[in-house]
């Protein structure tokens, strides 16, 4: 994930790999990043490097940029932009409707194209009408690429940051594993190996214990940002369990809706039982302050993370 030395990060320990400002939602929120968090980030990266500004500033405000990442349609470059559909198809809220990696290393970001005769195996013809030499002459010229058109200037633009989205693809991937191989390749790297893979037989890389720790950290982050402006929200953030116990959704308002706002000073979580503490500002509807030490159980639901309890 893209990241220079003056970015913050998530926590003040820099466990967090990567500037929170390129996170996409699902990580922003807590659960586990996916390749279609890569493809996110790297969409925020090409938004980066065409308008020469990241598509959050997080600055000081790192729970704020936080909740826009979350709560917020991303930016978009204008409607004539050429790499403007391409970026909405990376940066979508909803991960099912993101381009796969791959698709997106090749830029296109248009309906795919019926392939042309030029990617049939070497030595193949195809038939004119009877079969005779000249029609045969005829199809091998409509077969020969054209010259190319003059373009403008733009586009010239456009072909270099495709080319640092490749390379940034490239650092995306090292980090996620070898991808499949593109349907155009000559040799797929499945055949390069001795060992074939399928699709289905692909598996995520192990979750290590500084994963959970930045998932813990931007959980908690996320629901203190949330939890006032929307406190319904951040309800479903607490186990059934803890919903009861908490006396339901007005059991939980009986506190919550007394706070003004909420700001997280510190946090530390530990991965090996899912608790974290955190030191948190209160200012209170009366005009009141105060700060306070709280500890959460934290649990692991498919994959998300949720508030079991106090601890």
């Amino acid at each position: 994930m893209a990241r220079s030395e003056d970015d913050p990060s998530l926590t003040q320990t820099g466990l967090v790999t990567g500037s929170p400002a390129y996170l996409a939602p699902e990580v922003a929120s807590g659960s586990s990043a996916t390749t279609a968090s890569d493809v996110w980030s790297l969409g925020a990266t090409l938004y980066h490097a065409l308008t020469g500004k990241p598509p959050y500033d997080v600055c000081d405000n790192l729970i704020g940029a936080l909740y826009k990442i979350v709560h917020e349609d991303p930016p978009r470059l204008p409607d004539d932009h050429p790499m403007a559909g391409l970026l909405t198809v990376m940066m979508n809220h909803d991960t099912e409707a993101r381009w796969p990696m791959p698709r997106a290393g090749r830029g296109r970001a248009g309906p795919d194209r019926p392939r042309r005769a030029l990617h049939r195996r070497p030595g193949a013809r195809r038939p004119g009408p009877g079969g005779d030499g000249a029609a045969a002459r005829a199809d091998s010229r409509r077969l020969l690429p054209r010259a190319p058109a003059r373009r403008p200037l733009g586009w010239l633009a456009a072909a270099a940051v495709l080319a640092v989205a490749a390379v940034a693809a490239a650092y995306v991937w090292a980090g996620r594993g070898t991808p499949e191989a593109l349907p155009d390749d000559p040799q797929p790297r499945s055949q390069q190996s001795s060992q074939t893979t399928t699709p289905t037989e692909r598996t995520s890389p192990p979750v290590t214990a500084e994963d959970t720790r930045a998932q813990m950290d931007a959980f908690i982050t996320s629901y203190l940002a949330t939890v006032t402006s929307n406190p319904r929200a951040a309800f479903e953030q607490l186990t059934p369990e803890f919903q009861d116990a908490s006396g339901g959704f007005e059991g939980y308002m009986g506190w919550w809706g007394k706070v003004e706002s909420a700001s997280l000073a510190e946090v530390a979580s530990d991965p090996s039982d899912l608790t974290v503490g955190y030191t948190v500002n209160y200012v209170m509807k009366s005009g009141d302050r105060n700060t306070q030490l709280v500890r959460l159980q934290l649990e692991r639901l498919d994959d998300r993370l949720l508030i079991a309890g106090e601890g």
